[in-house]
């Protein structure tokens, strides 16, 4: 996309279109009055969220990602940079979500003459990492240390912003549920399909679809979700996620949001019943297994 600012003193952010991304986008572009801090350019690295290095699709995923959020990012009227790298030759060997926040922050600082101001998008919010943070240490580099690391890595060149971790969620989701970038370029799935497009089934899309069922938008985001698949899928994961009640942050923040705003979760009973029969199932599988 042709760049129609200077380039230098850009305030940037990321663009995945997920929920993380979009909200960050909305608060500090759509809603931002501050000329100073509004957003004035996207960012696609190539630098492990889209597959290992040595994967043949994976740079087939980032430049499908790159015509997917380049649409969004025209209707924004906002210009998108890519920038590629081999820094996920090296970052995955340990884990990408490990150590790969670090390859994105090193390709934002390899940019720090051109960028201002970047907002690093948030996952959990200030709250859940105090009470779930360690809980992610082995796991999600971003969930326990964004909050201290990205102030640490700034440079006197240009400001990083923690943005998003004053919400959860859940709350991120209702806050662009009446956007029309988000209804037409929502982008969650953490599924391998062959289009890029939402499964509306696995982890992240039904994260993301139980708060919308619970604020009665679902039918508004049909053009980016199934909702035949949600339906048929959507008692088992609610059971999933109700079985990981205050033992993880996201399904934490989904059964509160949506008993907050009266959508019917499984009850107690039905939850405990659901993970004796995975217990059983698991323990059967194993024997089988060492037979």
């Amino acid at each position: 996309m042709r760049n129609k600012y200077k380039w230098g003193g850009i305030i940037g952010t990321g663009i995945s279109c997920g929920i993380d991304s979009l909200s960050t986008i909305y608060n500090r572009f759509v809603a931002e009055q501050d000329p100073d801090y509004r957003i004035t350019g996207l960012f696609l690295f190539n630098c492990g969220t889209h597959g290992d290095y040595e994967e043949a699709g994976t740079r087939e995923k980032y430049l499908a990602r790159y015509e997917q959020n380049s649409t969004a990012a025209m209707e924004m009227d906002l210009p998108i940079y890519l920038v590629d790298s081999n820094l996920h030759a090296f970052t995955h060997r340990i884990s990408e979500q490990k150590v790969g926040y670090f390859a994105i922050e090193s390709c934002i600082l390899s940019l720090q003459k051109a960028i201002s101001k970047y907002y690093i998008s948030g996952t959990y919010e200030y709250g859940q990492i105090m009470e779930f943070g360690k809980q992610s240490h082995d796991f999600d580099m971003a969930e326990f240390s964004d909050s201290y690391l990205i102030p640490l890595i700034q440079t006197e060149q240009m400001e990083l912003i923690l943005e998003g971790a004053q919400y959860t969620r859940s709350e991120k989701t209702q806050l662009i549920s009446g956007w029309d970038i988000a209804k037409k370029h929502l982008n969650v799935c953490v599924a391998k399909t062959a289009d890029t497009a939402n499964c509306s089934k696995c982890s992240k899309c039904m994260r993301t679809m139980i708060p919308l069922d619970a604020l009665g938008k679902l039918e508004d985001f049909a053009d980016v979700f199934d909702l035949e698949v949600y339906c048929k899928k959507a008692y088992v994961n609610k059971l999933k996620i109700s079985a990981l009640y205050q033992k993880e942050g996201f399904a934490t923040d989904n059964v509160d949001f949506a008993r907050k705003n009266g959508l019917k979760m499984p009850s107690l009973i039905e939850v405990l019943l659901f993970k004796t029969v995975w217990s059983l199932k698991r323990n059967i599988r194993r024997l089988l297994g060492k037979s």
